[in-house]
């Protein structure tokens, strides 16, 4: 429904394609994994990316990486050969890297090896991406001096 409400107000045109692009891939560390397998999570789970923080979440590892792609800033690849096992995860960082800052959390990257036994490893691989081919001002239905308050 939002595609068909962005190509009609916006002429949106795109389309996927796939780019060799920098990646990080998730390994399980030289040490192996500081984590169990969990079968059900019944506590909250959830938690963001900010510094510093006390994160804890419940899932695969796809899942795990799919989370980190955020405060790393690009894509990351589960490559653990966990497969569909779910984890409890516990992680304690700060976004800023500098050990000695908000209680002593180190940086994310040193806080998964640290904490979990996984490593985040720089890689190129084949990624699906969007790209926008075109995009303009929209052209009927939205005008910018209308009030957002409601009737």
């Amino acid at each position: 429904m939002m595609q068909a409400v962005l190509v009609d107000r916006y002429q949106l045109k795109a389309h996927r394609e796939t780019r060799e692009m920098p990646v990080y891939e998730l390994v399980v560390a030289n040490h192996g994994l500081k984590i169990a397998e969990k079968d059900n999570f019944d506590g909250h789970s959830g938690g963001s990316f900010v510094m510093p923080r006390d994160w804890r979440s419940y899932g695969t590892m796809e899942d795990l990486a799919s989370k980190l792609a955020g405060p790393l800033g690009g894509t990351v690849i589960d490559k653990t050969g966990q497969g569909t096992r779910r984890f409890l995860y516990e992680l304690k960082w700060t976004s800023d890297g500098r050990i000695g800052r908000a209680g002593g959390s180190p940086s994310i990257v040193t806080a998964l090896e640290q904490q979990l036994g996984l490593k985040l490893v720089p890689a190129t691989e084949l990624v699906e991406v969007l790209v926008i081919d075109q995009i303009e001002k929209p052209t009927t239905g939205l005008d910018p001096n209308a009030s957002s308050r409601p009737l």
